[in-house]
């Protein structure tokens, strides 16, 4: 579980416009107070980028439905950024943050329409060379071609 910002890092370094993110994406997990992962960044020390990154996961987290539970209200999930305000996240970044006020909503995906001819779900023709070549960046081995025809 602690390796994800790691493994995010690679894939992102693979596209070439996105590599200037991946150090904010490493350090997204960091904690103020120098608790966090993967490096045990302290205070300032964590890219600014990273910071909000944190705090916005953090509340997207506490919101959002899981499989588990169910999402927590804007207005207590903002309470929570607070009390972690200085410890696992950065004041200076929660302040705002909570200021904003930002407005709960669903953040499922919407399931593909099912095709008219066969009435199942579409799937992108380029979705299983794509699943194949983010599985060979999370471990760490180069991306070959494909060799069945497709771009």
């Amino acid at each position: 579980m602690r390796r994800h910002p790691q493994i995010a890092e690679r894939i992102v370094l693979a596209a070439p416009t996105l590599a200037d993110s991946a150090a904010l994406i490493r350090s997204s997990h960091e904690r103020t107070n120098g608790q966090g992962y993967p490096d045990g960044l302290v205070g300032q020390n964590i890219p600014t980028g990273s910071r909000i990154i944190a705090v916005y996961d953090a509340y997207h987290a506490m919101t959002s439905d899981r499989v588990y539970r169910p999402g927590i209200g804007s207005d207590a999930a903002l309470d929570e950024l607070k009390r972690h305000a200085g410890t696992q996240l950065d004041a200076t970044v929660v302040d705002p943050f909570c200021k904003l006020k930002p407005r709960q909503h669903s953040h499922r995906a919407p399931h593909p329409a099912p095709s008219a001819q066969s009435g199942k779900p579409k799937v992108l023709a380029g979705a299983p060379r794509i699943r194949r070549m983010t599985h060979r960046l999370a471990v760490g081995v180069r991306a070959r071609p494909p060799t069945d025809g497709a771009p």
